[in-house]
Order: C-alpha cells, then structure tokens, then sequence
C-alpha cells in the first residue's frame, strides 16, 4: 500500500518507529490493566507531529495529504494496538471538511487539527437513533447515542431524524450545549465506548451540517471512511499477530522438535497467510477505487471491511490455539488481539451488513 510512494514509505516509517519506542506490547497490556498514561502520551505524539490533519487542506493548518497517508498511519496504529481515538478525530475533521460550511470550518476544523478539541461521530441511527425537532431557531436532539471513545470529546457529530424521518447531520459544541456522555465498559481493554444522551439538547440552527440527501450521502461517505480505516487497523493488527505466533513456532519444541515443523501447522499457517495477503490486496483495490472516486468505491470498502475484519477475528482465534496453553492465559497477547478484532468486525456495521451492503450496491451497478 505504502511502498509505491515515497512519501507513504517516509511516513511509514516515522509513525512506526514512534509506535516502537511509545507503544511497546508490554506497554499496551499496562493500559489494559488500568494505566492510562500511554493514551495520554501518544495522543500528544499525534498533536506534535500533524497526524490529526495530515489529510486537511493547509488553510486549515493540515497537510494536505491524501488518504492513502491516512491509511498508512491506521495499519500502524492497528499493528501496535494504539488505544487511541484517531479515527473518531478523523470522521469529524471529515465531516467537516466535506459539508461544512465556511463559519463552520473557522469556529471547529483548526481546533481538531491543532488537538486543543476532541472529536466523534456517532456510530449511526439504528437502535440508538435520535430525534430531531425544531424550537424557533432551535435544533433541539433526544435521544442516545453510541461514540467511540466519546468520553473526552468536545465536539459530536451526530445523525438525527425528523418526526417525517428526514435524516440530519449537526454539530453538538459541548462548550454550547449540556451532553451527558458516560463511558460503557467493553471487552476491548484498548478502546472505550461512549454513551451520549441527549435530553432535550436544544443547539444553534446554524450547527447542523447536513440534511436529507446531503446528510445521507455524508453517512454514506464516513461509513466508507470508517470501513477501510477499520479494515486498515485489523489487516495491521492481523500481520502482526501472525508474525507474533510464527516466531512462538520457531521456539516452542514438543517431542524433541520445534512445532513449527509440524507439517500440520505449517498448513494452518499457510491457510493464515493467503487470506491475510487477500484481505491486503482487497485494500489496495479499496484504496484505488476511493482515488478515482469510482461508483464502485462504496462496495468495495464493504467488502475490504467485512473480510479484513473477519480475517484479524480467524488470526486472533488460531493465535491462540497455535500457542497452546498459554495462548489461553491472561499473561499472553493473544486474547488482546482477539477482543480489538471482535471491536473492529462490529464497528461502524458488522460483517453481515457489509456484505448486504456490498451486494446491493454491486447489483445496482450492474442493472
């Protein structure tokens, strides 16, 4: 994905040396213990080093990048296991970027990028969905919704519907508006969500950033932005368990061999790798489409989505069987992996919802 450019390949290994020396395995197992100081530390390494607006225009204070330099840093931040909310951060400083207006982008975009504001976008309007209604000049939001690490957030993003079911995006300014947000404890250690309820939450007018077929297609465009950072962040993750088990089968002897030439094993592995390298290859495709911004982009991040995820879920999964008896206990990695993996796959649409997804879409394409 990243060795075609040279700035890609640059970045590539910037961010993955920070994450080396900041964010060692034994250092991501202290936060899952109750230590949040590697959250702290490296979300002001993303600060110090632009990572919050390298896909921002430069008037803004970004980079300018494109979003294959996002990708870059997602699979990093999957393959080391970051507890941090950059893809949250990233959906709202999309948003904006997208259908904000000029106001909007002065008051909200610099903020985000500079890192003095946290921002979410709520995980969609399905169960959780909220209420829209107008109060004079008034939006007025009820309701709760689910944010990924809403917790620390000043600023929401949120999806809302009408009593006629009219859909819109509006900006919920924590400084403007009271929002109790209440963190919910999950299996994930290196991640947290976020409930954010609304009661009678009245907000500027001048807030909402989208409505009806501008807001869905600003759903359409984060859910698209979303499945391939996620596909990103288990694809990462899923290489570097992989690489972490084999390592254990080139040292673990029973019966006076090394496991790892078990013939058995090797094919278990094997079967491993071709999927990995197809979920890979899947990106790559995703990420194409996404530049082209071809009608085909939308399928293609459901489908890198679902099997990226799915795939990190098997990785996890055989990790743990390949590593035998400690591969079940508390003191080793894998289960870690496994329960950001099982996040990843239900995230912003399981597997199932991404398949349908891609197959209505690809049908409608071919009709």
């Amino acid at each position: 994905m990243s060795d075609e450019n040279p700035d890609d390949s640059a970045l590539l290994e910037a961010v993955s040396a920070v994450l080396q020396s900041e964010c060692s395995l034994s250092d991501v197992r202290k936060y899952v213990s109750g230590d949040e100081g590697l959250s702290r530390t490296l979300w002001k390494q993303a600060i110090e080093l632009g990572w919050l607006g390298i896909a921002a225009p430069e008037a803004y204070g970004g980079g300018g990048l494109d979003f294959r330099s996002l990708a870059t840093i997602y699979e990093q931040l999957g393959r080391h296991l970051a507890p941090i909310s950059f893809l949250q951060a990233q959906l709202c400083i999309d948003a904006l970027i997208r259908v904000g207006t000029d106001m909007q982008k002065r008051n909200w975009l610099e903020p985000l990028i500079a890192g003095s504001i946290r921002g979410a976008v709520s995980l969609g309007d399905g169960a959780l969905a909220l209420k829209l209604s107008r109060v004079g000049s008034l939006v007025r939001i009820d309701g709760t919704a689910l944010i990924a690490h809403g917790h620390s957030v000043g600023l929401l993003v949120v999806f809302a519907r009408d009593v006629s079911g009219t859909l819109s995006a509006v900006v919920v300014d924590r400084k403007q508006s009271t929002v109790e947000v209440a963190p919910t404890r999950i299996h994930d250690g290196t991640r947290m969500l976020s409930l954010a309820s609304f009661d009678a939450c009245e907000i500027p007018a001048e807030n909402v950033l989208a409505e009806d077929g501008a807001a869905i297609q600003l759903e359409d465009h984060l859910t698209d932005h979303a499945a391939i950072a996620l596909a990103c962040d288990s694809i990462g993750g899923a290489f570097a368990i992989f690489a972490l088990t084999v390592e254990y089968l080139k040292t673990r002897t029973q019966f006076g061999r090394l496991i790892g030439s078990f013939q058995a094993l090797k094919h278990r592995c094997a079967t491993l790798k071709v999927g990995l390298e197809a979920s890979r290859a899947m990106l790559t495709a995703a990420l194409e489409e996404r530049e082209q911004h071809s009608g085909f982009s939308s399928a293609y991040a459901s489908l890198t989505k679902f099997h990226a995820c799915d795939m990190y879920v098997t990785a996890s999964a055989e990790a743990i069987q390949l590593h035998g008896g400690i591969g079940f206990t508390w003191e080793s990695p894998c289960h870690v992996f496994l329960k950001r993996a099982k996040l990843n796959q239900a995230l912003f649409g399981d597997s199932a919802w991404h398949q349908d997804r891609a197959a209505r879409l690809l049908l409608s394409s071919a009709a």
